[in-house]
């Protein structure tokens, strides 16, 4: 379900989702948690299979989301070519 779950006690740098009936927050957060995952093992994937990103890069702040985009174009190209 998720990277963590009840086994992992809960601590400040844990970010556990709700289980059980919730109100419409606990599902906001639940949703968000699961988007930034997602997140986070899409980067993962990029990183294993695009080395450069596995070391510092030299950019410019101004210009990061234009070479994130790019290493997210260029992912797509080489699965679409698999």
């Amino acid at each position: 379900m998720s990277d963590c779950d009840e086994a992992f006690a809960l601590k400040a740098y844990v970010m556990r989702p709700y289980s059980g009936d919730m109100e419409k927050e606990q599902r906001d957060y639940n949703f968000h948690l699961s988007r930034a995952r997602l997140i986070k093992n899409s980067f993962r994937i990029m990183v294993q299979r695009l080395g450069v990103l596995n070391s510092n890069l030299n950019v410019d702040p101004k210009n990061f989301q234009a070479v994130a985009t790019a290493c997210c174009v260029f992912h797509n190209v080489l699965i679409l070519w698999e």
